[in-house]
């Protein structure tokens, strides 16, 4: 039972490995502007109609080369939905249940120095006090996450949050900003306060709804 996902504990991240992607386009015309992409970068690729295969050696670098080229809009990037598959490994119908619009990858190269933040655990907490209007006292503390630049800057909320929605990757910095909020109370020996803790409501295993909760 105490077991925890081995998945919800690897961040997504674009390698440098070879992979295989299997691209679905929404119309013809991109699909075409895509194909001549693939050619003018000499990439190979297998036109099957319903979709379009092919293989990079270096992902990374492919995508980097996509998100340069400034050849598709933003708009198109999401519309462009593909299957990765390593290497070696055969393409299978339930394959395609794992579709992601192309824009995932790109948006997660454009927000490497985030990803580094959250696998490196660089978060902070703050408590704003909670006051009892009636006792004329402090009862609480609502504790507020923010993000820590290399350089030692304060990275704002939003801006964290932009990233995990461009990234797909709310549950691990929700997770995250949970995690430093009840370690940080614990050693500011807050256990006579009520600790507010906003945990948001997202595609996760986890939560379904956006709630309030309490810890004492």
């Amino acid at each position: 039972m105490n077991e925890r996902c081995q998945r919800c504990q690897v961040l997504p991240r674009v390698t440098d490995e070879p992979k295989q992607l299997f691209c679905v386009f929404p119309l013809e015309v991109i699909k075409e502007k895509f194909k001549s992409f693939l050619k003018d970068h000499g990439c190979e690729f297998l036109d099957e109609g319903e979709f379009l295969g092919f293989e990079v050696e270096n992902f990374k670098s492919f995508i980097v080369k996509l998100t340069g080229s400034n050849v598709f809009s933003s708009v198109e990037l999401n519309d462009i939905h593909c299957v990765m598959l390593d290497k070696n490994t055969p393409l299978t119908v339930s394959a395609f249940k794992s579709l992601k619009p192309l824009n995932t990858w790109t948006s997660l190269v454009e927000a490497e120095e985030y990803l580094e933040m959250l696998s490196d655990g660089r978060l902070t907490a703050y408590f704003q006090p909670v006051v009892d209007v009636k006792q004329h006292k402090v009862v609480g503390f609502e504790v507020l996450a923010r993000g820590v630049g290399k350089d030692g800057s304060i990275v704002p909320p939003g801006q964290l949050f932009d990233c995990a929605r461009k990234t797909d990757t709310l549950f691990y910095l929700d997770r995250a900003c949970r995690e430093v909020a009840v370690k940080t109370a614990a050693i500011k020996k807050l256990n006579n306060y009520l600790i507010f803790i906003e945990i948001l409501g997202s595609k996760t295993p986890h939560f379904n709804a956006r709630i309030q909760s309490r810890f004492c």
